[in-house]
């Protein structure tokens, strides 16, 4: 029983940070719209649209970890490799600053999967 308790809770802790990173790009990406639209730029709500997917991966790595670590690793790669191939000089560091989150976030959330299995 206290076995298993650990492993939940180790679990938790996680899902919880995996969380805590996929946080930043979000509130960063709504300080964006929320700071254009109150100057009066109406284009600036466009960045809700930027975050909208990452909410609703952090509520599917939440429910169902393994599914949501793995959406968040392959999305964050693919997302990292067409970066990397259509722009003409990619800085390594915005690479790492835009896309390490959501992969960190997606192996955190499959180790929380692998301690609830």
């Amino acid at each position: 029983m206290h076995i298993e308790q650990n492993e939940t809770s180790g679990a938790m802790r996680f899902k919880t940070i995996g969380l805590i990173l996929l946080l930043i790009p979000i509130l960063f990406l709504t300080y964006f719209a929320v700071g254009e639209s109150v100057s009066g730029d109406l284009s600036g709500l466009s960045h809700l649209i930027q975050a909208a997917p990452l909410v609703i991966l952090a509520l599917l790595a939440w429910k169902r970890p393994r599914a949501g670590g793995l959406l968040l690793i392959g999305l964050g790669v693919l997302l990292a490799l067409r970066f990397l191939l259509f722009t003409n000089n990619p800085e390594v560091i915005a690479i790492l600053l835009v896309f390490s989150p959501p992969i960190l976030s997606g192996l955190l959330f499959l180790m929380a999967a692998r301690r609830q299995a």
